[in-house]
């Protein structure tokens, strides 16, 4: 885990914290805590609330959603292999069969990205 990845988690668990007790935390200097809040705050990936905590919820949170997102993906794509493979089995034009195949084989390949 990256400096910055251990001061978020830590901003994380204790948003009110100050920037001596994340440095003491995390073995590191209060400048350095500064400048990675700094960056943080730049690009989004935290906001500082009314009460001066720093909030990294929706970086967190978008981890969870992009993974949440993959799996229904996945679970779609699986769907439609086996939607191909039943209609397959019904086919009886070879030439039908074959581009039928060759999507679910296309879909399986993308399931394991």
């Amino acid at each position: 885990m990256t400096l910055a990845e251990q001061i978020r988690e830590y901003f994380k668990k204790n948003p009110s914290a100050t920037y001596d007790e994340v440095a003491e935390a995390v073995k590191t200097t209060n400048s350095t805590v500064r400048t990675n809040v700094c960056r943080d705050l730049k690009t989004g990936r935290c906001i500082r609330s009314e009460d001066g905590s720093l909030d990294y919820s929706t970086y967190f949170e978008k981890d969870i959603l992009l993974t949440e997102l993959v799996e229904w993906k996945n679970e779609t794509r699986r769907e439609w292999v086996d939607m191909l493979t039943r209609a397959a089995e019904k086919e009886t034009d070879s030439n039908t069969m074959r581009l039928l195949i060759k999507e679910a084989n296309k879909l399986m390949k993308e399931v394991t990205k």
